[in-house]
Order: C-alpha cells, then structure tokens, then sequence
C-alpha cells in the first residue's frame, strides 16, 4: 500500500514538475517573442481616419473617391440594440474579459480536436483591432503571441466603449465599404444611428466573412446568418420576443447605395493592392497619395447614361478607355462584384478578335472576301443565323457589318482554331483548356471575357495594332516617395494593315450595320455589337466603340439564365448608351482614321469573285482596301494576245498562251474556208496548251484564239501551218 502511495506520489509530482517546466518555458518563450511588441495609438488614433488620397488624371485631388473614409459615428450615438447584434455573434463577452477570452479559446480548442473539418476561431473583438491596426496579417504562432499582449495592454489604456467605437468604425463590411456608417449608407441608405434591430443584425452577420455573408451578393446566407444573431440576441435577453419577431419580419431593402462611382473605387484599391502587394486592410492604412485616370466629366456621363437601363431590372456596367494615356477614365456598373472582373459569354463581340483579324493577319483573307451564307454541317457542329435566314456570297465586310454567323464559323475553321487562339491570347483575351471548338467564333466560351479585356482588345485596333492592357493607377507616393509608376509598354500583336482593315469593316459597321444608331455622330466611330441569346430571350448584350481617342464598351446582362432579358440586344440598348456617352464626351471632334500608306483601295474583278477566290484588275464597280504587302494575283484585264505554235508531237499542232482568270478563251481553226471551233477555256491563270488532236497530215490550217470578257472581244494573232 505504502508502495502504491510512493508511485502516485511520484507522479504527481512528475506531472506538476512538466506543468512547471512547460509554463517556465512557454513564459520564457512568450517573452522572448514580445518584448518588442509595443502598442502604436497613433494607428489606433488613426484607424477612422485613413491617409490615402486619390487624385484625377489631371491631378486634382478626388473628394468622392475616399472609399474608406465616411462619418465616424461614436458609440454613443448608436443604438444599444446595434451594439448588442456584434457583440452577440463576435465576442459574447466582450465587457467581462480583459482583452482576451479564455473561455472561448479553450472552447475552440475542445471544437477543433472533436471536429477537425470545422475549425473555429476565438479571437475577441479587441484582437480584432489589434490585428487590424497594429500587426500583420500573417497567422503564425508568433503573431498570435504579440496579439495577445497587445490586446492586454489596449484594455489597459481605452474603455471599452473606446475599444468598441474602434472596432466598429474600421472593420470591413464587403462591397469596399469600410465602418458601419459606409456601410449601413452602402446597403440601406441611412445613417447607422438609426439602424433598426433587423439591420443591425444583417451587417454584424457580414463582418466574419464579407465575401460570403454580403447581402448583395449572397442575400440568403446574410440573411440565415441574420436570424441566427436575431435567436441569439433574444436567448440572451437582449430583445423580446415581440422585437424578435418584428425584426424576423421586417422587410430589409437593399439599395446597394447610389454611387456608381465605387465601382471605380474599387478597382483602384484592388490594382492598389496588387501592384503594392498588400491587404486592403494593410493599404487603407498607408500614407499614399493614387494618381489615377479618372476623368469626372466622363464618369458623370456614363453614370447618366447606363443608369437609362437600372428601370429594366438588369445588370449593367460601361467602362471608357483613354487611346493615348492607355488609362481607364471611366467606370460604371450596378453589378455587385467588381465589374472589370465579371465573365460572360461575350457573343458575336469577339469575332473581330478572335476571327477576322486573324484571318486578314494570315494573309488568307480581305474585307471584300466572299463567303458563303449557307446552312453547314462541321463534324457534330451545324451552327445557325440569328434570324435562321441565309444570304448566299456575302463579302467578310457584310458578313462584319450584320453580324451574319455562317462566314464566322467557316473563316475560323479555315484559318485555325489554335492560329486564331494564339493571336487573341495576344490581344488579352484568356481561355478555359475546354476552350477547342468552332463554337468560340460565335462567343461559345466555357468561362467567357470580361468587358476590361474586350475593350483592351478594341484599343489595339484603335492603336494601329500596338496592344497593352489599360491601367487604373498612374503613380502611387509613400508619402512624396514614388513607388509606383506604370509603364506605357505596349507589344505589336498584329500589323497596322490587319488593324486598320478591322477598323474599316467596323466603320461599316457603325455606318449601315448592327451599329448604325452611331451613324449620325459626326466622327469616326468604329464599332460592333454582340448579342447572346436563348429561346427565351437575351442574357448578355453588347456595343463595343472606339473612336480615334478612346475606347468605350456597354454590357447589359441578365441576373440570371432563368430570367433572360426580352427586347435588348447588342444594337440596341447598348448602342443608344454609347451613342449618349460619346455625344457628351468631346468638346471638340475626335480626328478621323486614317490608312497606313501601306494600305491602298484597287478595283476587284466581278467575274472571278466567289468563295476563295479574289482577284485585283485595272477597272471595275466594286472596289476595296487591300495590304500592298499581302495582294492577291491581278488580273490583267487587256484583251489583246499573242498565242505561239508547235507542230511536233505525233504530228499534231499544240497551242499555248498565257491565260488570265478574268477571261474566256475560245479556240478556232480555218481549213479551205471553213472555220471550226475547237474549246472554250475560263477560270484559268497561267499557261495553257492545247493539243488539235484532229488535226490531219499535210494539211495547211490557220489558227486563233478569241478573248472575251463581259467589256468586250477581241481576236489573237492568226498563225498559218501545214501539219506533215
């Protein structure tokens, strides 16, 4: 027994000398890690007030694109139920513990090891400032150590009320809304002093993961997480039951706030943020001045404009490029997420892209090509006209300016689907590995494009072919440091003839095509439009534009496939929106294009123009542009002949002249008078030889050969022989 004693004695003391050495230990180690850990207040001063400043392209400072800046409202001021909302899902004890909870973290801890796949967190509103304000947003081991003494000594020098005004005047919320004020004036349009119960709840279910719980983009997980806050709050007596059930029914209307300009907000934060490598979190912090694009006037323009099509119920967005600068001056969209980064299949909008470009740039192809407009069948591919209607031989211009599908399909096919994929790769349009078939001729992409990137590509054929992807910011300062300039780079990715021959087709296009509601503009406007479609109706509808200056691009887009959107296609509602921004856009006109001197308009003969064949000839009524370093074969169009004679194989004459396409031959010979005609010969190029295979011994017989073409006819040299 007294054995038994000893060996539990000796454990005991085992045990509490581990406990012991690990607590010395784990102090010593604590220590070593903090000692340089030191609360900074002018970040806690300073985490409401943020120093970043935007400037326009013409470096006036921007006072309505302070996206992190709003109203600090202090806790007085809220509503105690608002309070309640963030502390119930946050941190439940939050005015009971000192910084940290220890109930909560071993409470993880117990969570973590039963339930592996769910892991839960148990950091308290006051390391949320702390992390927020003070240290990285690595998660280590060490981090998570200077958190805890930092969040101890927050306690010691601000109330908690202090703490809590902190915390609710800085924390993100989604949507680039960052405080409860921005944010309740983002989702609700009001003041968040006078938040109800319900939509207290809804933005405290936002904070923990905004990209999941956002009410515009996820409305019924906010909305689940919103009544599991509302239980909470009333479990623990901090609304009755009939404010539970009022706030359960109130009907929240999201507005989405009324500033379209935070889309442009936005996306320089992000560009902000990734040329920086850093946080959003990190950079609203940083003492920087952004030299932007932004151009307010055509900011106003395109808010008034594309909001013609908000009454529609649909999503849209427009954003404007600047030719020169390759800067983005305008963007606008009532779309949730960031507009310049939402895919959609971008319709019959990248054929000049992705099809006919490529085609001129292989030299296989010109505007006036003709293709045919039939119904075909390519392996298991049998694709359709919009209107089920088909035109016959329609040239590459026409097929451009109606947006015709046939000569799209076939032209891809012919040139390559991996030649044409490349080349738009270089233009900044991105593909899916499922990307290989003909239907991409038509906008069939497995991921599709974003109008950022179709707009980068419409610059290069604005830009004589010189591509580069347009850029929000122009410079960043730390403070008077310049740590960012951005580099006009730009690559050559087609030839300026393949970039004007597009720009030509697109004119036409503007002027008696898909886009002629632009007709009346008294410039230059090169465009296309784009439609995709359901039996249904429309879920995506495009206008692509570029003038000389710059470059604009029109999305209206259905919510949904369920919901498809009726009336709207790419030649309508879009055309009108950019009809209305460049009507507003120029005080004075944009230039007209103009050719590369390697670009020269020659007359094509009529008679030799079908499918895969065009010839160049001195005179006729139709006419178009052409690379002079791509021609295709001319056609001499002088009737006048020479024809040569031998007499030597099996004693039969052979004739041979030179044949041109553009005309018909037909070949006689005379015999005591009698005149015989022996063979018509058309459609040929080169040399022809003709074998008199009746020809008869010792014989004298005279040859020529008539040429004739719809002009006129007219006779050979006559050559006499006698065959022996």
């Amino acid at each position: 027994m007294k054995r038994l004693k000893n060996i539990i004695k000796n454990v005991v003391i085992t045990f509490f000398a581990i406990i012991l050495i690990i607590v010395i230990a784990g102090g010593g180690y604590y220590f070593a890690v903090t000692k340089d850990a030191h609360l900074d207040e002018n970040k806690i001063n300073n985490s409401t007030s943020y120093a970043v400043s935007f400037y326009d392209t013409n470096n006036n400072e921007i006072s309505n694109l302070k996206i992190f800046n709003d109203k600090t409202i202090p806790y007085d001021s809220l509503q105690k139920h608002t309070i309640d909302a963030f502390v119930e899902i946050e941190d439940k004890r939050f005015f009971s513990h000192h910084g940290i909870d220890y109930y909560r973290i071993f409470g993880a801890i117990k969570n973590n090891i039963l339930h592996p796949k769910t892991k839960q967190g148990a950091s308290t509103i006051t390391q949320q400032v702390i992390k927020n304000t003070q240290l990285s947003s690595e998660k280590t081991i060490k981090r998570k150590l200077k958190e805890f003494k930092l969040a101890k000594a927050l306690e010691k020098k601000y109330s908690k009320e202090q703490i809590m005004e902190i915390y609710l005047n800085s924390i993100y919320f989604g949507n680039g809304a960052y405080g409860i004020n921005k944010a309740s004036k983002l989702y609700f349009n009001k003041s968040a002093d006078n938040l109800t119960i319900a939509e207290s709840a809804l933005l405290a279910s936002t904070i923990n993961a905004p990209s999941v719980y956002d009410p515009i983009s996820h409305p019924e997980k906010a909305k689940t997480r919103k009544e599991l806050i509302l239980k909470l709050m009333k479990d623990n007596g901090k609304i009755t039951q009939s404010q539970y059930d009022d706030a359960i029914n109130e009907n929240i209307k999201i507005t989405r706030g009324k500033n379209f300009t935070n889309q442009y907000n936005k996306a320089v934060i992000s560009e902000a943020c990734n040329i920086l490598k850093v946080t959003e979190n990190q950079l609203k912090n940083m003492d920087l001045k952004i030299h932007t694009y932004f151009d307010e006037k055509a900011q106003s323009l395109l808010e008034s404009s594309t909001n013609i099509d908000a009454s529609q119920n649909n999503l849209f967005g427009s954003i404007l490029l600047d030719n020169t600068s390759l800067g983005v001056v305008a963007l606008c969209s009532n779309a949730s997420s960031p507009i310049q980064n939402l895919r959609r299949q971008p319709g019959s909008s990248i054929k000049p892209i992705l099809v006919y470009a490529p085609a001129f740039e292989s030299g296989k192809y010109y505007p006036a090509s003709i293709v045919k407009d039939e119904p075909i069948s390519i392996g298991n591919y049998s694709p359709e006209n919009a209107n089920k209607k088909y035109s016959g031989d329609v040239s590459i211009r026409q097929s451009i300016a109606k947006s015709i599908n046939i000569p799209a399909v076939k032209i891809l096919n012919n040139v390559g689907i991996n030649y044409s994929k490349n080349f738009a790769q270089n233009l900044g349009i991105p593909f899916d590995e499922k990307d290989n078939n003909l239907a991409l001729a038509l906008g069939g992409f497995t991921k599709g494009t974003t109008i950022k990137e179709l707009a980068d590509a419409y610059m290069c054929f604005a830009n004589g072919g010189n591509y580069s992807n347009s850029m929000f910011i122009k410079e960043i300062y730390n403070q008077n440091e310049l740590v960012f300039k951005r580099s006009n780079f730009s690559k050559q990715a087609m030839s300026q003839e393949t970039a004007y021959m597009i720009t030509s087709c697109l004119l036409s296009t503007s002027k008696q095509g898909t886009a002629r509601r632009l007709s009346t503009l008294p410039y230059d406007v090169a465009s296309k439009t784009g439609t995709v479609g359901t039996n249904n109706g429309n879920t995506d509808a495009y206008n692509i534009c570029y003038t000389t200056s710059h470059t604009l691009c029109t999305w209206i887009g259905a919510k949904d496939n369920l919901h498809p959107m009726q009336n709207i296609n790419g030649a309508n509602y879009p055309t009108s929106i950019n009809k209305n921004i460049l009507s507003g856009l120029y005080t004075l006109p944009p230039q007209n294009f103009s050719a590369p001197p390697t670009i020269q308009e020659k007359f094509i003969d009529e008679d030799t123009l079908t499918e895969g064949i065009i010839n160049i000839c001195e005179n006729s009524s139709i006419k178009d542009i052409f690379s002079i370093n791509k021609l295709p074969p001319v056609i001499n169009q002088n009737l006048s002949l020479n024809i040569e004679i031998d007499n030597f194989q099996n004693n039969q004459p052979i004739i041979k002249f030179t044949a041109n396409r553009a005309n018909i031959y037909e070949i006689y010979r005379k015999n005591d008078n009698n005149l015989q005609f022996l063979k018509e010969i058309k459609f040929n190029n080169g040399q022809i030889e003709y074998m008199d295979t009746s020809a008869e011994n010792n014989k004298l017989y005279e040859y020529f050969v008539v040429i004739k073409n719809k002009n006129s006819k007219v006779e050979s040299n006559h050559i006499k022989l006698i065959t022996s």
